[in-house]
Order: structure tokens, then C-alpha cells, then sequence
């Protein structure tokens, strides 16, 4: 093939070292996404009780929603807006970010993994399906970062709101005047 052994080991090595990285990566997205579920559930169900009258779906579709094919490309996104909105409309950008890098970091897995069954591009294009890989790993790498920071973020803006609405929701008028 005209390569010579350095360059071969070489590859090789970039070969084990990407394969490494995504099964690093796949692990940390298991395990995040189950946390980010649970996390997003317990906010849904904690923001429906604060403010019933603005969620249209039951918290149970926090879980569900991540599961049902099409659904799940919007539902996530919809259930976190809206317990940002519930609590503050500032979180807004931070769950689009999320969202998008999300969404592009699948898309292009989905696409590398989808080139990579093809052996015909795969051996045209193993270079270009390198980069889209390192690409794919590094918009789910950053949206994992950004859910981290809206998880902070909506988590801090429930608890103030929780603080605020629970003296009005038990009758209580808050501190009594001395």
C-alpha cells in the first residue's frame, strides 16, 4: 500500500486511541443521560406542583419523552423550557445550546457510525469519517458541559421558586411583622 510501518503504527495507535475515547464517551453519556432523566424528571414533577396551570404533559413523560422515536427529538427540549419558564426566563439560551449541540452531536454520530457500515466509504473517506468522529465527540462532549451548566442553572432557579410560591401555596403570608 506504499505506507510505511511508522506511519501504519501510527494509525494504529490513532485507531485504539479513538476507539477508547468513544467507548469513554458512551460510557459518560449512559451515565449522564440517566442522571440528567432523573434530574429532569424530579425538576418536572417539582415545577408542576409550584405551578400546575402551565404544564400541559405529566411528569412522567420527562422519562417517557427521551424514548418515543420523533417525539424525542422535541419533548426533552419542551419539558425543560418549561420549567425554565415556570421558575425564570433567563435559562432560556442556555437550553437551546443545549439542545442544538445535543442534536448535532447524534446527528453526526448517527452519520459517522451509519458511512463507517458502508466499507466503500469507509475506505474512500476513513480520514474525513476520523474528523466527523472527533466533531461528533466534541458537540456531545460541549452539550454534556451545557447540561451541566442549565442543570445548575434551572436547579438554582426551582429552589428560589420553591422558597417564594411554598409561604403562598400553605396560606402562610411569609415572615410575620414584629
Amino acid at each position: 500500500d506504499g505506507g510505511s510501518p511508522l506511519s501504519a503504527s501510527l494509525t494504529d495507535s490513532v485507531d485504539v486511541a479513538s476507539m477508547v475515547a468513544s467507548g469513554l464517551l458512551g460510557v459518560w453519556l449512559v451515565v449522564g443521560g440517566v442522571v440528567f432523566v432523573v434530574w429532569l424528571y424530579r425538576m418536572y414533577a417539582q415545577a408542576v406542583v409550584l405551578r400546575p396551570a402551565r404544564f400541559a404533559w405529566r411528569s412522567g413523560w420527562a422519562v417517557g419523552g427521551w424514548f418515543v422515536p420523533l417525539l424525542n427529538l422535541y419533548l426533552p427540549y419542551r419539558l425543560t423550557a418549561d420549567i425554565s419558564r415556570s421558575v425564570s426566563d433567563g435559562v432560556l439560551a442556555s437550553i437551546k445550546i443545549w439542545w442544538t449541540l445535543l442534536l448535532l452531536g447524534v446527528l453526526a454520530s448517527v452519520g459517522v457510525v451509519g458511512m463507517r457500515l458502508d466499507t466503500r466509504i469507509a475506505d474512500s473517506f476513513g480520514g474525513v469519517l476520523s474528523l466527523g468522529a472527533v466533531t461528533a465527540h466534541a458537540l456531545l462532549l460541549c452539550g454534556g458541559l451545557a447540561a451541566a451548566a442549565l442543570v445548575r442553572a434551572v436547579s438554582s432557579g426551582v429552589v428560589i421558586a420553591t422558597r417564594r410560591l411554598a409561604p403562598a401555596a400553605n396560606g402562610d403570608a411569609g415572615p410575620r411583622a414584629r
